[in-house]
């Protein structure tokens, strides 16, 4: 209830254009941006590392994946990495904009559209950690504080566990 006051008292403004908005799924962003800029990872892509093809290919993995062992089997992408997107990871990682943790931690939730991920119901979710001199550059682990919000808005049915299993020298 607070928060729908405090939305009516000061709306919040769009990233991308500026104007204020109601805030609906995705904060951050007004629907209409999000509809121009930015672009869900549709087939074509690696079954594997998630990258998507330029053209048509077949569902195998790519050249890069196909003659390599990987420690995993697969990665899932939410939307592709180019224009507008890519000046909010920026600013995220290289000027402090924690706010942004939220709008990428609901973007993410698009990933339970991929079959891959409707098989099981428990996950582990695991951060990747920053160089300690990053971490005391940023004050943050962008990584984690993404994984936090994602996990908050998570279907109900998904069991997701936070594991700091990974350490960086």
């Amino acid at each position: 209830m607070l928060k729908r006051l405090l939305n009516i008292a000061y709306p919040p403004v769009c990233e991308s254009c500026g104007d204020a908005y109601f805030e609906g799924d995705v904060p951050g962003v007004c629907d209409s941006c999000r509809e121009e800029n930015l672009f869900p990872m549709t087939a074509p892509f690696c079954p594997v590392c998630g990258q998507r093809y330029a053209g048509r290919m077949p569902d195998r993995p790519c050249s890069n994946c196909g003659v390599r062992y990987l420690e995993f089997d697969f990665a899932v992408g939410a939307y592709i990495a180019e224009g507008e997107i890519m000046d909010w990871i920026h600013r995220y990682k290289y000027v402090h904009e924690v706010h942004f943790s939220r709008m990428f931690g609901r973007l993410l939730n698009r990933v339970w559209e991929d079959s891959r991920l409707s098989y099981e119901n428990e996950w582990f979710v695991i951060p990747v950690p920053l160089h300690r001199k990053r971490f005391r550059e940023r004050g943050f682990n962008q990584s984690k504080e993404i994984a936090l919000e994602w996990m908050r808005h998570s279907p109900k049915d998904k069991k997701l566990t936070l594991v700091e299993a990974l350490n960086r020298d």
